[in-house]
């Protein structure tokens, strides 16, 4: 009986061991789209009454002054820019805009589970889980250093993944700390 219960132990050390050393993590494909808690900072050269810094509501839109409404999420930068510059020329304020868009500030991320601080933080370009955990104070004594649980969300859609603490975030990801079993 010891034996066999031995062995099971050996097979499931052997297969969490597999699982941690076989996952390979693939970065984002670099292309950043627009949601809601973003915040952009909009230029429309010669019109500085419209050059100003705007938030992406929860309808998805910004909304600038002359030109109301324009849809922004799931859009790039790019995108954007065409979009506000050909609303400019078909409301015939500006003849020729010029248009630059940037992010100003990137929606939060959220942390929870087992880390000092669990909440909300502002995402930085680059973040990793490692450096999440660290800004919410660290993990707990309790807490599974092995893989994390990060969920993303890219419009309406959501995944999960397991990933290690080396692993890329993106903004409005969650990313959950898991106790782990003594």
């Amino acid at each position: 009986m010891r034996i066999l219960a031995l062995l099971s132990a050996l097979l499931i050390a052997g297969c969490a061991q597999d699982f941690h050393s076989n996952y390979t993590y693939t970065a984002d494909s670099g292309v950043y789209r627009l949601a809601a808690g973003d915040q952009v900072r909009l230029i429309v050269f010669d019109q500085p009454s419209l050059s100003n810094v705007y938030g992406v509501d929860s309808s998805g839109n910004i909304s600038i002054p002359l030109i109301g409404a324009v849809k922004a999420e799931n859009r790039t930068t790019r995108q954007l820019e065409a979009a506000i510059s050909a609303r400019l020329q078909d409301q015939k304020l500006v003849s020729e805009p010029k248009v630059a868009v940037e992010i100003g500030l990137y929606r939060p991320f959220s942390i929870l589970g087992e880390v000092k601080a669990p909440g909300r933080f502002p995402y930085s370009p680059g973040m990793t889980v490692e450096a999440a955990v660290a800004l919410a104070g660290g993990y707990t004594i309790h807490a599974d250093q092995g893989l994390i649980r990060v969920t993303h969300r890219s419009g309406i859609e959501m995944s999960t993944e397991y990933v290690p603490p080396i692993a890329a975030l993106r903004p409005g990801d969650t990313v959950y700390v898991s106790e782990r079993w003594y």
